[in-house]
């Protein structure tokens, strides 16, 4: 039985993205916000221990410049 190689990712980081509407963002509380922010980066961080090689995802971009408003598409 030959060894299996390493596990493709069948999933892109926007399938797992969470985005928030303009309104629904002004909801959340500035920690809210933050926890928000990390999550995203470790998903994304998580993803590239997997092997993914893309290019940065804008949300993470802003995220990693620190835009003070994300830019939530939809």
């Amino acid at each position: 039985m030959a060894a299996a190689g390493p596990a493709q990712l069948q999933v892109a980081f926007e399938d797992v993205a969470l985005y928030f509407t303009r309104e629904e963002w002004e909801l959340l509380s500035q920690p809210e916000k933050q926890l928000y922010r990390d999550q995203m980066l470790r998903n994304y961080r998580a993803f590239v221990s997997l092997g993914y090689s893309g290019s940065t995802p804008d949300l993470i971009h802003q995220i990693e410049v620190g835009e003070a408003e994300l830019r939530i598409p939809l």
